[in-house]
């Protein structure tokens, strides 16, 4: 009965590592932020904050430093060990967007967004560190006037290979259960 239950075991944990493709011996055990020295860097939009522009609530977090274009071309970081998902130009808004797939020591995965970026420095399966350079912080191919990172930590693996809208348009909405705050995530992990 042992036996049967250690191999059922083996088996399944074999069956995880193939759908992380590999990836389960290369844990996320800690994170940090993405932009360096983070002292330099501000949260000019919230995570949830309200956008009156788009009218809309925002998923992620836009970090800037100096003002408008100062940070443009700065490095932008992994900030955690994981895998690509999605690295390539997303369209207007968007610019190039890196996503990369975390898997916590609890088998928990998450995934970070990093839009906007001038420069996309790592490709689709590629295995990343924390803290290696993945791209360039940027302005969507000029879109906006002002450079800067817009960062999202999703929870949902069905998001891991598409970039979204980066808004909701209510605070209700049952999908904000797949985003958390980068900032909070980062400084409880």
């Amino acid at each position: 009965m042992k036996k049967k239950f250690l191999l059922a075991f083996v088996l399944m944990l074999a069956s995880l590592c193939l759908s992380l493709n590999a990836q389960a011996f290369d844990y996320a055990y800690a994170f940090h932020d993405p932009l360096l020295p983070s002292s330099s860097y501000r949260v000019d939009q919230d995570f949830a904050e309200y956008n009156s522009y788009y009218g809309k609530y925002h998923l992620g977090e836009d970090r800037n430093r100096g003002t408008c274009d100062d940070d443009y071309g700065d490095n932008v970081y992994s900030v955690a060990n994981g895998r690509v998902m999605y690295a390539q130009n997303a369209g207007t808004s968007w610019g190039n967007v890196v996503i990369i797939r975390h898997i916590l020591p609890d088998i928990t995965v998450v995934n970070t967004l990093y839009g906007h970026l001038k420069t996309i420095n790592v490709s689709v399966s590629q295995d990343v560190s924390l803290g290696q350079k993945i791209g360039e912080l940027g302005d969507a191919g000029g879109y906006y006037n002002c450079a800067h990172l817009h960062l999202e930590l999703r929870t949902d693996r069905s998001l891991e290979t598409v970039p979204g809208s980066g808004y909701l348009s209510s605070l209700s909405d049952p999908l904000w259960d797949d985003y958390e705050d980068p900032s909070d995530f980062i400084a409880n992990h």
